[in-house]
C-alpha cells in the first residue's frame, strides 16, 4: 500500500496554490479543495503544476506513480483548502460579490440585514426580491461571517 503524503512535492506549492485561491476567488465558488482538484482534473498538465521535476518524471511514465501523484494531490488540496468561499467584498469594501455572480452595494447589505432574523430575511428575499434560493443561502452565511464586520458603510 502506497503511503499518499506527498515528501518530496514543490516547496512552494503551498504558497503558489494560496496566491492562485487569493487571484481567483471571485471564480471559485462553493469549496475551494474541490475546485482546485476539479482544475487539475480538466487541465492537461493540472497535477504536474504541484510537483517536482523528479515527481513528474515517475508521473510520465509510471501508471501506479500517476495515480499516487494524483491522489497525494487531492490529499494536499483536501488538507489545506477544505474551505468555501461564498462572498468577498470588492477592493474599495463597498460591494459584496457573490459566487453567484450576483453583487450588491454596502447599502443594500445593511437594509437586508436590518429586516430581522435569518428566517426573516429569507422570506423577504424569496418572497420580495424572488431571490434563488443558492443566492439566499450566500447572503445568509455572508451575513453571518466576520465579513460582514469589514464593510465600509
Amino acid at each position: 500500500m502506497l503511503n499518499l503524503k506527498i515528501t518530496i512535492m514543490k516547496t512552494n506549492v503551498l504558497q503558489l496554490t494560496e496566491a492562485y485561491v487569493a487571484d481567483n476567488k471571485q471564480y471559485i465558488s462553493g469549496n475551494v479543495a474541490e475546485h482546485l482538484v476539479t482544475n487539475a482534473d480538466n487541465m492537461e498538465n493540472g497535477y504536474l503544476e504541484y510537483l517536482t521535476d523528479e515527481e513528474i518524471e515517475e508521473y510520465e511514465n509510471d501508471a501506479d506513480m500517476r495515480n499516487y501523484y494524483e491522489e497525494c494531490v487531492v490529499n494536499f488540496c483536501c488538507e489545506n483548502f477544505d474551505y468555501y468561499l461564498f462572498a468577498s467584498l470588492s477592493d474599495d469594501k463597498k460591494s459584496v460579490n457573490f459566487p453567484s455572480g450576483g453583487q450588491l452595494d454596502t447599502w443594500q447589505v445593511s437594509a437586508i440585514c436590518e429586516r430581522g432574523s435569518d428566517e426573516e430575511i429569507r422570506e423577504y428575499l424569496q418572497t420580495q426580491e424572488g431571490w434563488e434560493k443558492e443566492s439566499i443561502d450566500e447572503f445568509i452565511k455572508f451575513k453571518n461571517s466576520d465579513l460582514i464586520d469589514k464593510i465600509e458603510f
